[in-house]
């Protein structure tokens, strides 16, 4: 558990507990307590999913959630307007949900090794863009067509060869 004794610092602009062991992050309610938190950093846990309360946390701007096990993601999360980075790598998600979209400032999405399926055309959900956006993805079908704003750019890589393509 996060000790309760975090959520008086009232000045804290990032929260790293990455290899803690957490198993949950319920307390995440109680960020909303932090109004100057920018990034939080759970990387290599044991998390399953992401509260719903998520979405209280709207001066968060970076969000590593990479090396858990989160099935799926509240669409809660995208009420964190502020949000330019996710990363979601190696958990077990199988859907990016529809929402994604809304998350105006996202510039690095990572959501590899995963099981997202049909991850081609889930990724036309992303609307033009600002400014530009990296999203890692691992897909078995990198040479199917699918299209992104010219602002955007979409890197794909498999296994141990990476490709960049700007569209």
């Amino acid at each position: 558990r996060i000790p309760s004794s975090i959520f008086s610092l009232t000045n804290l602009q990032e929260i790293d507990l990455e290899g803690n062991d957490l198993k949950t992050i319920e307390e995440v309610l109680s960020f909303q307590h932090l109004p100057r938190l920018f990034t939080l950093k759970m990387k290599h846990n044991s998390i399953t999913y992401i509260p719903v309360h998520i979405g209280v946390l709207e001066s968060l701007e970076q969000l590593h959630l990479g090396h858990n096990h989160v099935k799926t993601i509240p669409s809660q999360l995208f009420l964190c307007t502020r949000l330019y980075y996710l990363d979601l790598s190696h958990n077990s998600l199988t859907v990016i949900p529809h929402g994604i979209e809304d998350l105006k400032r996202l510039q690095y999405l990572n959501i590899s090794n995963n099981n997202v399926s049909d991850l081609f055309i889930q990724i036309r959900i992303f609307k033009p863009c600002e400014h530009k956006m990296y999203a890692y993805v691992v897909g078995k079908q990198t040479s199917a067509p699918f299209s992104l704003p010219l602002s955007c750019r979409l890197m794909l890589y498999q296994k141990k060869c990476f490709t960049a393509e700007r569209f």
